[in-house]
């Protein structure tokens, strides 16, 4: 039996066909979603079932011109590439697939729709990919049919009606696929390096010039996990020592909330996969280089009898956007500092005793003076558009 492929059309003796479930918008589309033109949720959610399984099948038996209709003649290239350049649809059955609205634009001649289809996990991998869709200002949903002719739409090799000749502009019609995308491609599209921010680096640079942009970037990226931990137990020598005080005292008394609520927060599979600068500045006699990461992470809550209770086990993207920051002033350390994982004065392995002080050298590292430290830790909205 085939792991997906059912069509979406009435089935023999009035069985209802199994349609993708469908969770609520995410937040930062669900405003953007109300501008689209004559668009239905439930029968947006009818149209992508049909659509899935019509990729599905159309991959299945290896024809994918049976999907000229309903797919962009780049992503229809891009899969017929050999090897394919674009993502290869999911294998999973529509309906054990949980759809989300992520992203929605509604501009001035096209509308943009990102759909997430999450699979859950296989081996232990995410199957979960975003399907971006397209269509002209004025469209909406309906069946693939010649709007000349009203005969089921199919093409020439010129790419017009074979029963018409009508020429066919598919994308002013009705939602087409545009692009297919994994969880990391996804979160890495929404990064978006802000030019007058890596500008301001070069003014960081030019007062200390130890500083290094890209050896910051590789180093926050290659922390990131080890932080991401770090968050969830903030007396471990590199909570100490990398997240500044304030921040820690906040993060503090919210897990004693979660404690007293019987929940604990869980971190795991956690890949990152992009770095980008979004901001650079003085904040208030500091330094401060926020950063948008993307990849993915399972992230969820579990109360005491270990049941599920937030949050997905299933690896999600990042969003994270985080803020570092140290004092004006402040020499970067020729050991790579706590970025690094290291003493910023001795550069041995971050070891602190009961007072605050490096195990090695003695000096004082847990106030946040000596070198970047976390500051602040956000979620960046999701973009939307292509």
């Amino acid at each position: 039996m085939p792991l997906f492929g059912r069509k979406t059309t009435a089935l023999r003796g009035g069985e209802q066909p199994r349609l993708i479930r469908f969770a609520s918008p995410s937040p930062t589309a669900a405003k953007e979603v109300a501008n689209l033109q004559a668009f239905s949720e439930p029968d947006f959610q009818a149209w992508l079932t049909d659509v899935y399984n019509k990729v599905a099948n159309a991959w299945r038996v290896t024809r994918l011109t049976d999907l000229e209709a309903d797919v962009t003649i780049d992503l229809l290239a891009a899969w017929t590439a050999k090897p394919p350049t674009a993502a290869l649809p999911l294998q999973v059955a529509a309906e054990a697939l949980r759809g989300r609205i992520e992203e929605a634009e509604a501009g001035r001649a096209y509308e943009h729709l990102t759909v997430s289809l999450d699979g859950g996990a296989s081996q232990g991998a995410p199957q979960l990919q975003y399907w971006t869709f397209e269509r002209g200002r004025g469209a909406h949903v309906r069946g693939s049919t010649c709007p000349d002719c009203a005969a089921p739409l199919t093409f020439d090799l010129r790419g017009r009606c074979r029963h018409c000749g009508a020429a066919v502009d598919l994308a002013r019609l009705t939602w087409v696929l545009a692009r297919v995308e994994s969880a990391v491609d996804w979160s890495m599209r929404q990064l978006s390096p802000d030019q007058d921010a890596l500008r301001a680096l070069d003014t960081v640079a030019a007062a200390d010039p130890e500083f290094d942009p890209d050896a910051f970037i590789e180093r926050v990226a290659t922390l990131y996990p080890h932080l991401l931990l770090a968050l969830r137990d903030l007396s471990s020598d590199l909570a100490r020592v990398v997240i500044d005080p304030a921040l820690r005292r906040d993060l503090g008394a919210m897990e004693a909330g979660r404690r007293r609520a019987g929940r604990r927060a869980v971190v795991e599979s956690v890949s990152v996969s992009g770095v980008a600068v979004w901001f650079a500045g003085h904040q208030g006699g500091r330094h401060a280089i926020t950063v948008d990461f993307s990849g993915v992470a399972a992230r969820y809550e579990l109360d005491t009898a270990g049941r599920l209770v937030g949050g997905d086990r299933n690896p999600r993207p990042i969003l994270d956007r985080w803020t570092f920051s140290r004092p004006v002033g402040v020499a970067s350390s020729k050991h790579g500092g706590v970025l690094a994982e290291v003493c910023p004065s001795c550069g041995a392995p971050i070891a602190v005793d009961e007072s605050g002080r490096c195990r090695h050298c003695g000096i004082e590292v847990i106030l946040g003076n000596r070198d970047w430290v976390l500051s602040e830790v956000a979620t960046r909205p999701q973009t939307g558009g292509p």
